[in-house]
């Protein structure tokens, strides 16, 4: 009799079918799905945006874990499979509604490291990085500038601005920095 190695059977998400299988007392595939869909689907709260807020546990960052024979799933990964199909190798899903314990299969797909990071730089969701000024957008780089030169304080600017304080302060530093050296301030591009 051949045994299927590991890679060889088929996987929903990061759990291996026979683990759904053994956890639901079930034998086929479809019928793991279903028992998966089912318990994805009795841990939902639907909001009047769309989405299906997960109110099960979650991790940092808001995002819903459940846990699927002895494995620890993220739940809009496992939402993502129920209701669209595999995930590739490297590939994330992605929420278009930007809500971390959504799980309607209509605010997720896939996409690359790459392009997550791209996706959450055009909205203003990474706070900072290790480029300059990458977590501000042009405008309120232009608004923070402004603010600080007028003597404004970081507290003020968060307040006002609604931004995150780290980076302001970061940012306002740099200015400072800039404006004691006597250097001319010149933005980096923004990289595709």
């Amino acid at each position: 009799m051949l045994v299927a190695k590991d890679s060889q059977r088929p996987r929903i998400g990061r759990i291996i079918v026979s683990e759904f299988r053994e956890w639901s007392g079930i034998m086929s595939n479809e019928v793991a799905l279903e028992s998966v869909k089912r318990k994805l689907l009795s841990r939902i709260v639907k909001h009047d945006g769309g989405c299906w807020e997960w109110t099960g546990a979650k991790r940092h960052g808001g995002y819903g874990v459940m846990k699927v024979g002895s494995k620890l799933s993220q739940t809009h990964r496992l939402s993502y499979e129920v209701h669209r199909g595999s995930i590739a190798d490297g590939m994330l899903v992605m929420h278009s509604c930007d809500n971390p314990a959504c799980i309607n299969p209509e605010h997720l797909s896939l996409g690359t490291n790459a392009e997550n990071l791209r996706d959450a730089g055009a909205k203003g969701r990474i706070a900072h990085s290790r480029r300059k000024n990458a977590g501000l957008p042009p405008d309120i780089r232009q608004q923070v500038e402004q603010m600080a030169a007028a003597g404004v304080t970081v507290y003020a600017i968060v307040k006002q601005l609604i931004l995150p304080r780290t980076t302001v302060s970061r940012f306002v530093a740099r200015l400072r920095r800039v404006a004691a050296n006597q250097v001319t301030f010149v933005p980096r591009k923004e990289s595709r």
